[in-house]
């Protein structure tokens, strides 16, 4: 039975170069079939041998054609009736692998499965077709598929051992054209038998690429595509034929007359080399020399390579050895993260950040530590042009014992207080070119957040305009010396011994497991290459798993001989046992400074000042042995406390994101639990919207703030090793800090799960009213998932539109009976009137980012959590184009309402600053 399939080419190797470009927007496997110039504008045109003669399948839309994914593709093939199955041609596939990183297999059998496509059967067949042995190899192992090998050159027969060897791991052949009709300067010469012995070893043959669509082109029989579809067919005797033209063969496959074996005469096949007896023999072109035979050699090739033996081997760049993620040189590109790359100048090793070079001082895969110096304060205080260069968090942190030294560059001429000269608060640098410019420099002796500094904040903030201010971290050891003894001598010891920064967890949970470390280009995240293939997270421990069942054998009448002694110790330590073993097992889990109840009292001077009422404890202010300010939350005795303090701690213990609040310690003695924090002094964003505060604040401001909450529950959503769902998203657990750069707070009611997992179940009702997402009070609306946040989110910057034009929102909730959500802005933008919500007087930017802001808001606040944008696309939302966004449905109700002015304040707990 004749068969059409449709082809997806993964990938034409001379567009590996787009790639890059294109996985900027949606990653995926891309087919590209375009000419280099085509690649540069993104453009894709139908491509076609009569291009010469404008002679398009489709002018109208030759070049209007764009770049779809593989799931695209396969979802275009399950809604067409014309085919009998799609066929994927995977090529390059080494490349792919140790080049970037993508085990392609792996990809296109996820692709299949998450497009509805069974390993046994599919309503749509699939095949998969490569010119590499070892990628059908591959994909025979890990699925039922149907494999093709691809013979890509021109042959004119075949051996019996080569055929042997194809039918191990493939179910049909693709030969080319000229493969079953040899042709000469466009003239068919003949036929082989190719075709033949591949059918008698019950092999299916298809024949590719079939491009004609044209009909009566003169003088070449092949001209009229039936003609030569049905040469190939009746004639030959292929099974298929693999065209990107395939109008005029599912015609073909139609046409009733084939199915009563009855062949029309325009349709008739015609002889090979009947053509050429018809042309002069002096007019015949020169001879060629005949195409190979194929044999068992050109089948056999090496298994694909794994990255792990690469991406696990060290390196040595400068007088560095023992290297690995996430530094990389040319030639591991697929090791390490894109942004370290490594330039190899004598001795030294040195990576590219932000424009900053800093060069490796020690890097300890151990320890998990990597040591950094910036370059250009190598051997001198006042570089040329510095600037700030902050580290990409998600592939590494700073080290509990890194604190920030900042440094004021060519500040003007101030008339400065007393306490500015203090050398127990700044020094003068003394840089050369300050006296030629008439300007000082100056650094800062103390830790920023530290209260001695305090009465100077103003003229901090000053500075930081009107100076080219740098944050340098620096070695906390180190600059407690400064701090102790004041000199250029120990400022320049304390920038050329660097800081510390550790290997982001994902990494040191990869090689825990025996895998290594790298960087996957599609999914542009951290991977973990295993022995068995790449991990996203950690190697499968089966290895592992099967090592421990032949000790668990090997020692099994140890364990019985004292099984009667474990069970009477654990008898006479039961009622210890709870109480030592929390203890033991927090310890091991968290990763942070551990402190002992007097510390606490000690640090918050008996807990002398409140400074908020946070959820389930109470905030208290402290200060550091160093100095440094915190904020002190000492939980409430409650039965509850114990899940909700070990929730909160694994919870921050695990981020570090700028917009996460930062955790600092933690104390748990018995019923007694506390957690140190960073503390913010400009508090809760509730103190700057709530309806009695006198603050108020710009809208480029309150743009800041909304997208920088997104960003880091975008963070906590899809950047932990664990997903983690706030479930209390409000104003009063967002701080802000002296920048007014917000940092998400208060996870006492957070709930991990894992990635994979959409939805989870809470046995208890969790957040505050006003900003609880619909399905967490009926699942009538659907299940509780990490959209739960985002609905509480969109609330929020509801609120604060609201709160910015404070006059319309109490207009609007006296004149209005029961609202769950701003049921006046959706109004008022359905209108087209827009003055309440963005206000008079403001500038076009200011409006601009007003309307995303309720168009942003109003998407995040549907009633059904599938209908709302995820965080990722949240951040993209804030930070792109007004135009790009529309106005979204409005919500359905069918649950009791409370006023729009009520639901800041209906919290049983609210404060000033919420940790």
């Amino acid at each position: 039975m004749y068969n059409v399939y449709y082809i997806y080419n993964i990938i034409n190797l001379t567009a590996l170069t787009a790639l890059t470009a294109m996985y900027t927007s949606d990653p995926g496997i891309y087919t590209f079939s375009l000419t280099w110039p085509e690649i540069q504008s993104l453009t894709p045109a139908i491509s076609n041998p009569f291009r010469v003669y404008n002679m398009f399948r489709n002018p109208n839309e030759k070049n209007s054609g764009r770049i779809i994914s593989l799931s695209e593709f396969l979802n275009l093939a399950n809604n067409s009736t014309s085919l009998s199955g799609v066929l994927i041609s995977v090529e390059n596939a080494v490349y792919l692998r140790e080049k970037q990183g993508l085990d392609v297999v792996k990809a296109v059998l996820d692709t299949l499965r998450e497009a509805g496509y069974s390993n046994v059967t599919t309503t749509t067949k699939v095949m998969i077709q490569s010119t590499h042995s070892s990628v059908l190899v591959d994909f025979k192992k890990k699925s039922k598929y149907e494999t093709v090998y691809n013979i890509g050159e021109t042959i004119r027969d075949i051996s019996d051992s080569a055929i042997e060897d194809i039918k191990k791991f493939a179910n049909a052949v693709v030969i080319t054209k000229s493969s079953v009709f040899p042709d000469s300067k466009g003239f068919v010469t003949g036929q082989t038998n190719v075709v033949e012995r591949l059918r008698k070893s019950k092999l299916p043959v298809y024949v590719e690429l079939f491009q004609n669509e044209f009909v009566s082109q003169p003088y070449d029989d092949f001209s009229d595509a039936t003609v030569e579809i049905n040469t190939y067919i009746t004639g030959a005797g292929i099974n298929g034929t693999i065209t990107e033209f395939p109008l005029t063969a599912a015609r073909y496959k139609r046409n009733q007359c084939l199915g009563r074996k009855e062949t029309p005469s325009y349709m008739s096949y015609f002889e090979p080399g009947s053509l050429l007896s018809l042309v002069n023999p002096t007019s015949l072109p020169p001879a060629q020399a005949p195409s190979p035979v194929f044999t068992d050699d050109d089948v056999t090739e090496p298994p694909l390579p794994p990255l792990h033996g690469l991406c696990s081997t060290p390196f040595i760049c400068g007088d560095h050895s023992g290297l690995l993620y996430p530094f990389w040189i040319p030639g591991r590109e697929e090791c390490g993260h894109p942004d370290f790359r490594l330039t190899c100048i004598g001795g030294f090793a040195e990576v590219n950040i932000a424009s900053v070079k800093f060069k490796i001082l020690e890097a300890n895969y151990t320890t998990h530590i990597i040591r950094l110096a910036r370059s250009d304060f190598n051997g001198h205080l006042c570089p040329q042009n510095p600037s700030r260069a902050p580290l990409n968090q998600t592939f590494s942190l700073f080290s509990p014992d890194t604190e920030l030294l900042e440094i004021y560059y060519s500040c003007g001429d101030f008339s400065f207080s007393t306490p500015f000269y203090d050398p127990t608060y700044f020094r003068e640098l003394g840089c050369d070119d300050d006296d030629i410019y008439a300007r000082k420099s100056y650094y800062v002796t103390r830790n920023l957040s530290s209260p001695l500094l305090d009465g100077v904040r103003d003229l901090l903030r000053a500075l930081r305009v009107l100076c080219t201010s740098v944050s340098v971290p620096a070695s906390g050891p180190a600059l407690r010396t400064l701090h102790r003894f004041q000199t250029s001598d120990n400022l320049k010891k304390a920038l050329e011994e660097g800081f510390e920064v550790g290997v982001n967890r994902e990494c040191y949970v990869c090689m825990d497991s025996g895998g290594a470390c790298g960087y996957n280009q599609t999914t542009r995240g951290f991977i973990c290459y295993c022995s068995n293939g790449p991990h996203s997270r950690a190697c499968s421990s089966g290895k592992r798993n099967h090592g421990k069942m032949l000790c668990f054998l090997s020692s099994l009448s140890v364990l019985v001989a004292g099984v009667l002694v474990v069970i009477l110790i654990s008898i006479l330590r039961k009622r210890k046992a709870s109480h030592d073993n929390r203890k033991l097992n927090l310890k091991t889990l968290i990763p942070l400074k551990h402190y002992s109840y007097a510390q606490v009292k000690r640090i918050t001077n008996s807990f002398a000042e409140v400074v908020g009422e946070g959820g389930f404890g109470t905030v208290y202010r402290g200060t550091l042995s160093d100095g440094s300010m915190v904020a002190v939350k000492v939980l409430k005795d409650s039965k509850c406390n114990g899940e909700d303090f070990v929730n909160e701690v694994v919870s921050i213990s695990r981020t570090s994101h700028v917009n996460i609040v930062s955790l600092l310690g933690f104390c748990s003695e018995g019923s007694k639990r506390a957690i140190v924090y960073e503390l913010l002094e400009n508090g809760s964003l509730d103190r700057y919207i709530s309806r009695n505060t006198s603050m108020s604040m710009d809208w480029i401001a309150m743009h800041g703030i909304a997208l920088g909450i997104a960003r880091g529950l975008e963070y906590l959503h899809y950047g932990c090793k664990t997903r983690i769902v706030h479930f209390d998203i409000k104003p009063q657990n967002v701080l802000l800090d002296e920048d007014l750069c917000p940092k998400v707070s208060d996870f006492g009611l957070a709930k991990l799960c894992k990635k994979k997992e959409s939805t989870m179940s809470l046995l208890d009702m969790r957040g505050t009213i006003g900003y609880i997402a619909p399905e967490m009070i009926s699942r009538v609306y659907g299940s509780v998932s990490h959209k739960s946040d985002v609905y509480s989110y969109g609330m929020l910057v509801l609120e604060m539109i609201g709160a910015r034009n404070k006059t319309s929102t109490e207009d609007t909730a006296s004149n209005t009976s029961s609202m769950y959500f701003p049921e006046w802005i959706y109004k008022d933008l359905e209108k087209g009137n827009d003055e309440r919500v963005v206000g008079n007087g403001i500038s076009n930017e200011e409006e601009q980012l007003a309307k995303k802001m309720t168009l942003v808001g109003l998407w995040c606040i549907q009633s059904s959590p599938s209908d709302r944008p995820p965080m990722n696309r949240v951040v993209e939302m804030m930070e792109g184009r007004l135009d790009s966004l529309e106005v979204p449905p409005k919500p359905v109700w069918q649950i009791p309402t409370a006023p729009l002015a009520e639901t800041s304040w209906i919290s049983e707990e609210s404060s000033s600053i919420t940790n």
